[in-house]
């Protein structure tokens, strides 16, 4: 980058990582491209597995973390997720960093053992040398680690000497990149540089920023589902009031929902999930009104945004009401498993397997709820038909009953 780019003034600890697929990819620099995209690839697979584990701890119940993490993983998926996290830049190591500290601080907030959260704070350390925007996950780290203080020691001494070493080991991670930019800027950060680069670009006319400019740099996270390369598209009024829309279900519905939940369960959801993402927009907020410069874009919540999503508790849905495509898969694979000559199962015998498959793995009633009376029947009875034997007259009249009850449905049968 050689300093003629801003991307050149930002934290280090991407470009260290990058630099090894870089410099893997030899003269070739299409090579290159491609092996750093596919460092972006990778950093995207490492997040959805670390909001796997997240989920899995967030989960009330080990068979709703499955459907749980369908929901959390849609974020992962967004346009504007994926597109920022295979672009060549710190986003695709943000990102997982993010989900790393959503989950090693439900970790400590679970367990209160210090040496979780010196790991916390290790990883805060992690997330400075990669984008400064990551402290927005400074406030839980704070409110967690009082908590883990409290408990762990019985004296405000050794308390105290605790947070002051959790609070040393980020910052003594920073002291060489700040030493760097104090040698070569005089500043902590290139700050100054970069602003002098890009004001004449982005605030040509010298635009002071102010509160009045608030709700609408507000609005435009509603579009945090694209990237910026296709906001072209929120020139239509129509798209801009879907995205809006959009936007308001994923901030009240939470917030919502989190209201009924006890106190117990509603603590760590506020403190570890949802308290980086106020984070995350205060530090817009002072960006805009003390440095004059506009940090809204919904990509720099994107870590924080993560864990929020896997907040299943925020609904706190029925198990009933809960549901994914599980039974689904099976049902195709109990189509496909008969041996003779490859024919498929008739509803009659799938739905007997069904029921056996059932009564192995009881999960599966919870996961998948027939709709048809009779088959509804022998899932919720869990009352037994066995392959190949000829079924009892009551079951045989109960699916009769249910598939064959006017002749509209005999005739649709047909």
């Amino acid at each position: 980058l050689g300093g003629r780019s801003y991307e050149a003034f930002q934290p280090p600890l991407y470009y260290g990582v990058a630099a090894l697929p870089f410099l893997a990819g030899g003269g070739d620099h299409l090579v290159k491209l491609r092996l750093l995209r596919l460092l972006g690839v990778a950093f995207l697979l490492l997040a959805a597995w670390l909001l796997w584990r997240l989920v899995q701890r967030v989960s009330r119940a080990p068979e709703q973390a499955l459907g749980l993490y369908a929901l959390a993983l849609s974020f992962l998926l967004w346009p504007g997720t994926v597109l920022r996290v295979v672009t060549i830049g710190n986003a695709g190591l943000e990102l997982v960093l993010g989900v790393a500290l959503s989950l090693l601080l439900w970790d400590a907030w679970e367990h209160r053992e210090p040496r979780r959260i010196v790991l916390v704070a290790a990883v805060f350390g992690l997330g400075l040398l990669t984008r400064l925007t990551l402290l927005a996950f400074a406030p839980s780290l704070v409110v967690v680690a009082v908590l883990v203080a409290r408990q762990a020691y019985d004296s405000n001494a050794r308390r105290v000497a605790f947070l002051a070493a959790s609070a040393a080991i980020p910052a003594l991670m920073l002291v060489p990149w700040i030493a760097f930019n104090l040698h070569t800027y005089d500043a902590p950060t290139a700050w100054a540089r970069v602003k002098e680069m890009q004001e004449h670009v982005l605030t040509p006319r010298g635009y002071q920023f102010g509160l009045a400019d608030l709700p609408s740099r507000f609005r435009v996270l509603a579009r945090l589902i694209v990237p910026e390369e296709y906001w072209v598209e929120f020139l239509s009024r129509g798209k801009r009031l879907a995205a809006d829309a959009v936007a308001l279900v994923l901030l009240i519905v939470p917030f919502a929902g989190a209201l009924r939940l006890p106190a117990a369960r509603r603590a760590p959801l506020l403190v570890v999930l949802a308290l980086p993402v106020a984070g995350g927009l205060a530090l817009m907020t002072f960006w805009l009104l003390i440095g004059n410069w506009d940090f809204f874009l919904p990509r720099y919540l994107y870590p924080e945004l993560a864990g929020f999503a896997a907040a299943r508790g925020w609904l706190d849905l029925p198990s009933s009401r809960f549901k994914t495509q599980i039974g689904r898969n099976y049902e195709l694979f109990g189509c496909a498993s008969r041996q003779d000559q490859g024919a498929l199962f008739d509803r009659v015998e799938l739905w007997a397997r069904y029921v056996e498959l059932a009564e192995a793995h009881p999960v599966l009633r919870r996961f998948h709820q027939p709709r048809f009376h009779g088959i509804g029947h022998l899932a919720d009875t869990g009352e037994r038909v066995d392959m190949g034997v000829e079924m009892t007259e009551l079951t045989a009249s109960i699916i009769v009953a249910a598939m064959f009850s006017s002749d509209a449905a005999m005739s649709g049968l047909h």
